[in-house]
């Protein structure tokens, strides 16, 4: 696991994790709890949808495990980045790259940000 990894070489400082195991996202994230407290990264989680209902698992399950850490979920779609408000797995059942950033750092930004 990730948390395991980050104990072990005494690491102090993570701001980005990309994963991208097919079939194992989930699992993979379930083992970052720990990280997730300390450091709040984001991450960029590449995600198919058919490849991972072969393990019982679907997307939504890493979209509300986040969601339950305080992170907004987004997407590049149409060279744009999207929040993803609402999932829907019989519309959204592609291969894409989710851009997971912690409601931190986006309030953080609005604050810097003028309107």
């Amino acid at each position: 696991a990730i948390d395991s990894f980050v104990n072990n070489l005494s690491i102090n400082k993570i701001k980005f994790i990309k994963i991208d195991v097919d079939l194992l996202d989930f699992f993979l994230l379930r083992g970052t709890k720990q990280t997730i407290e300390r450091f709040k990264p984001i991450f960029l989680i590449n995600s198919h949808e058919t490849s991972i209902k072969k393990l019982n698992h679907y997307s939504l399950d890493l979209i509300n495990f986040m969601h339950r850490n305080d992170y907004k979920i987004f997407r590049i779609n149409n060279k744009k980045f999207v929040e993803i408000i609402e999932f829907h797995p019989l519309y959204d059942n592609h291969k894409y790259d989710y851009f997971f950033i912690p409601d931190v750092i986006i309030d953080i930004k609005l604050k810097k940000t003028k309107y």
